[in-house]
């Protein structure tokens, strides 16, 4: 396992291996998601429980507020059936009674525990990893020992780094005070903002939060913090300049398009002046038109289109050669490759 250090280095914003979406998490992740509707839960929940049956890992929900039936449907919803994962036990719904709330009595240390042997328990099951999501609404009832919840998120960051689990703690804003939300950041390394998972600037190390609290401390903290950020832009702003030399002066021309799988159109994303010269549209023209491929590239054959969809299907490259009718009635020939390449949480043409 690695040291509780190490797992604050990783969880700050400007780390490369840093989770841009839900489908990116992975084992050792401690996130937070604090959200204020329940569409920003379903549409956070979903995806988190789905990705972790079908890569086959154990998932673990603990329900609170929501009943089972309706965390279920979030699946039927999205076209999956829970049923077969129930029966053979890769998916299993638990109340905050046989999780947190043990005994009546909250222990950090316990449920830590509870967590080493369940990840353990998976990993013999043959499963990949151990994936948790727990309703923290129960820490609002007073039962005895809730107020070490800061505690236990903050001994998380000890158990999450070199283990084979990972988790989402949910906080519903619409109950929690700002004060507790406000030690829920500094307690997580990645948060969810919306749907989307992000570096947690407000990230503290176990051993501060719990240890040395002091103003030095924490100036001590926060310009660390400031340091890397600083590091992190200035390396963001040359990549950019590097991306916008190669690109601007290149030969070829290049675009990047968002593609609709459902239509099989294409919209211009971005293109390099050179794109522009060659297809004999304005930057305007391409930009605000509907149908990239119908614009300018409207003379493809059945097969190279094939390979294009082949290409958005599997990520793989194809090249070939097309022609497009320009507007003042030459037709150009030319050879092209294209690559679907992921921006965001979108899948675009290269």
């Amino acid at each position: 396992m690695r040291s509780s250090t190490e797992s604050g280095r990783q969880g700050n914003g400007w780390n490369s291996n840093l989770p841009g979406t839900v489908a990116e998490l992975r084992p050792g992740h401690h996130v937070c998601a604090l959200y204020e509707t329940e569409a920003e839960h379903r549409a956070l929940l979903t995806p988190f429980l789905r990705h972790g049956l079908e890569r086959g890992e154990k998932v673990i929900y603990i329900a609170d507020v929501r009943v089972a039936e309706s965390v279920l449907q979030y699946l039927r919803d999205d076209g999956l059936d829970p049923e077969p994962y129930l029966i053979r036990g890769q998916l299993a719904i638990l109340s905050q009674r046989d999780t947190y709330a043990e005994g009546g009595v909250f222990d950090p240390d316990r449920m830590i525990d509870l967590l080493e042997a369940e990840t353990q328990r998976a990993l013999r099951e043959g499963y990949h990893a151990l994936r948790v999501t727990g309703e923290m609404s129960w820490a609002l009832r007073g039962l005895p020992g809730s107020e070490r919840l800061v505690e236990y998120e903050a001994k998380l960051n000890e158990f999450f780094p070199g283990s084979r689990c990972l988790a989402i703690c949910q906080y519903d804003r619409r109950r929690f005070s700002p004060d507790v939300l406000l030690n829920v950041l500094r307690t997580h390394p990645v948060a969810v903002v919306g749907t989307g998972p992000c570096g947690n600037f407000y990230y503290v190390l176990p051993e501060e939060l719990l240890g040395d609290s002091s103003p030095d401390a924490t100036l001590r903290h926060w310009l660390d913090n400031l340091a890397e950020r600083k590091q992190a832009e200035d390396a963001l702003r040359q990549s950019e300049e590097r991306f916008r030399h190669l690109v601007g002066t290149a030969f070829d021309g290049i675009n990047i398009s968002e593609y609709d799988s459902a239509t099989g159109k294409r919209r211009l994303i971005f293109c390099n002046d050179r794109y522009v010269q060659m297809s004999g549209y304005t930057r305007e023209e391409l930009e605000n038109a509907d149908d990239l491929t119908h614009l300018a590239e409207a003379h493809m054959t059945h097969a190279e289109l094939a390979a294009l969809r082949t290409c958005w299907r599997t990520g793989e490259p194809v090249s070939g050669t097309a022609s497009w009718l320009r507007p003042d009635g030459k037709e150009n020939a030319y050879e092209f490759s294209a690559l679907a390449v992921r921006m965001g949480e979108k899948y675009h043409f290269m």
